[in-house]
């Protein structure tokens, strides 16, 4: 499920996001499904993990589910 998510294959339903959110955060992030790295280097959470994390955090992140 995480990589329909990430590919934004699978609608995000209010549904989904809370069976998601139920997951919580895990205890080590996995490159490729919680992050990926970006051009310059830098890690950038995934919508998977931003889901599973449950709130927005109003820093405009660019795979923002919410």
């Amino acid at each position: 499920m995480a990589q329909k998510i990430n590919n934004q294959e699978l609608e995000l339903t209010d549904e989904i996001r809370k069976q998601t959110a139920k997951l919580g955060v895990p205890a080590e992030l996995e490159l490729g499904v919680d992050y990926e790295l970006n051009s310059d280097g830098y890690s950038v959470l995934s919508r998977w993990y931003l889901l599973r994390r449950s709130y927005c955090c109003r820093n405009d992140c660019s795979n923002c589910p919410y």
